[in-house]
């Protein structure tokens, strides 16, 4: 009985250190906002057939989802038939009901991405901010069209990159080049299916990798990227702690100890053991 109560109070004693430690920097959590372009021309069969654009950009986008890791937070922003609205706002993966949400989405309407960009940007940098700036901000657009203010993506986009948002486009069944390939850290074609399935797999993995920024003159001046700021404040805060650590496990083993002191104080005192004494 002493035995399996010694085994359960060690057990609990992991249990807490090992939530206790998975508490420690929530700050670094890695946080993904999606831009979903669900606007007319996605029920196009253009380099889709014998499916629809947006049939094959939802698949590949539940596909994508199923694959991000734990600690991402992650969001989704849609503009479709039913106009433009968050699919489901900034915080955990929760892939039964988002992924229900995104079956529902139908093709129509217009492609409004520097307001969408703008409300995307808007939540990223809260939650930069109840991070203490620490951990990782990425927005990623799909799209397979150009903005129905086109002149306007320079001012909507080069504030968030200045504050350390990286952004990724994937470009989807476009005859030409986006107007956004010069504007943002990294640009990619999907021509098929398997190309957007492909470009979606590469977002996480690639996110440090970006693509010249060409002849566009107001970002020259970026010289260190979002993402190395943020590996450097993760560096700063992996430091302090680190330096917490020893304490942890110091507290836990003072627990422990005293929890076994604790049951064998009460065994050597029970009833049993003294009629042995006696």
């Amino acid at each position: 009985m002493w035995s399996k109560t010694f085994w359960i109070a060690v057990c609990l004693g992991m249990v807490w250190t090992n939530s206790l430690a998975q508490t420690v920097d929530p700050r670094l959590r890695h946080n993904l906002y999606i831009i979903f372009d669900g606007s007319g021309s996605m029920d196009d069969e253009e380099c889709s057939a014998p499916y629809t654009k947006i049939e094959v950009a939802k698949k590949a986008l539940i596909t994508f989802l199923d694959t991000i890791p734990a600690d991402y937070n992650l969001g989704l922003y849609v503009f479709d038939h039913h106009g433009q609205r968050e699919l489901f706002a900034l915080g955990q993966l929760e892939r039964g009901s988002l992924f229900d949400k995104i079956s529902a989405i139908r093709a129509g309407g217009s492609t409004p991405l520097c307001s969408s960009i703008e409300f995307a940007s808007t939540k990223l940098l809260e939650q930069k901010e109840k991070q203490l700036g620490y951990g990782h901000y990425m927005l990623l657009i799909v799209t397979d069209g150009r903005a129905n203010r086109e002149a306007e993506l320079p001012a909507s986009l080069q504030p968030v990159i200045e504050q350390g948002i990286i952004i990724q486009v994937i470009g989807f069944c476009l005859s030409q080049s986006h107007s956004l390939q010069k504007m943002v850290h990294a640009y990619r074609d999907a021509n098929s299916a398997q190309e957007l399935v492909t470009a979606l797999s590469e977002v996480l993995g690639e996110a440090d990798r970006f693509v010249d920024f060409g002849d566009w003159r107001e970002f020259e001046q970026l010289i260190e990227s979002g993402e190395q700021v943020a590996a450097r404040n993760s560096k700063t805060l992996a430091q302090q702690d680190s330096q917490s650590y020893p304490i942890l496990i110091s507290v836990s083993i003072l627990i422990l100890t005293g929890l076994v002191l604790i049951l064998l104080l009460s065994r050597r005192h029970s009833p049993g053991n003294r009629s042995r004494e006696e």
